[in-house]
């Protein structure tokens, strides 16, 4: 979730967002990947200055509105793939809420 709680604050490119988790550029470009292909963020621009930022889908999701504010600021915990294609399909049981 460190990636969401750094985007939540700004839109960053990919260096920016390596540089300020900390992480390593590669850690930083697979998670970011797997964000995108499930909507949980999107992407504008080009090249080496694409930015990204959190998905208006994912930030009007219940579930994941709660599991983000419950993660604290500046935590360096990741969803599990499993946990982010929960709060994707909206719960715990992975059905879709109304």
């Amino acid at each position: 979730m460190a990636l969401l709680s750094l985007l939540s604050k700004k839109p960053m490119n990919m260096r920016q967002l390596s540089l300020a988790a900390k992480l390593d550029y590669k850690t930083v470009e697979h998670h970011v990947e797997l964000l995108m292909k499930n909507s949980v963020l999107e992407n504008s621009g080009n090249g080496y200055g694409q930015v990204y930022f959190i998905s208006d889908i994912a930030l009007a999701h219940g579930e994941f509105q709660k599991k983000f504010a419950s993660s604290g600021k500046g935590g360096s915990d990741f969803c599990s793939k499993d946990e982010l294609g929960k709060l994707i399909k909206g719960g715990n049981d992975g059905k879709k809420q109304n």
